[in-house]
């Protein structure tokens, strides 16, 4: 079995902050997480591509984050997160807690809208270098157009 995307690790993640009850690391939540989704111990070992993690802390870490920009958890210091009012809340509910669940939450809408702001800049430029690499016939074109592009684009 594949593990879940961090989206279907923030109810759980949330239910560990609330059974530690004290602001804590994502390494200390993560046997609960995983008991909890009954991963298996393949599927709870599976190191990332990058060979730094887990994924099931970096699924962790990731719900963590978005969690905090709703303010269902708390970061009271670097590497740590604690369950606030807003998480307790947030449990009672029968819902999915998922990133439209999120989205009821003013933090959270203003952290999108600012992530959503930095992509659009982005999708311009690359939508920009699509058109133009399909206007190019040949490989050896498209790498000297690219090239002059990103100098351009780096003022050289």
């Amino acid at each position: 079995m594949a593990v879940p995307n961090f989206q279907f690790f923030m109810r759980p993640v949330l239910r560990a902050f609330l059974q530690i009850d004290k602001a804590d690391s994502i390494s200390a939540i993560e046997d609960i997480v995983i008991k909890e989704m009954k991963l298996s111990g393949e599927d709870a070992r599976k190191i990332l591509k990058s060979e730094r993690s887990t994924v099931v802390h970096s699924r962790c870490h990731w719900a963590s984050y978005y969690l905090s920009q709703a303010g269902l958890l708390t970061k009271p210091q670097r590497g740590l997160f604690q369950i606030t009012d807003a998480g307790r809340d947030a449990l009672k509910s029968n819902e999915q807690i998922n990133i439209n669940f999120l989205k009821r939450y003013p933090s959270f809408i203003e952290f999108i809208s600012k992530s959503q702001t930095k992509e659009t800049k982005e999708e311009r430029t690359f939508t920009f270098a699509i058109e133009t690499v399909e206007d190019c016939e040949k490989v050896k074109e498209c790498y000297l157009l690219a090239y002059k592009n990103f100098n351009d684009v780096l003022g050289k």
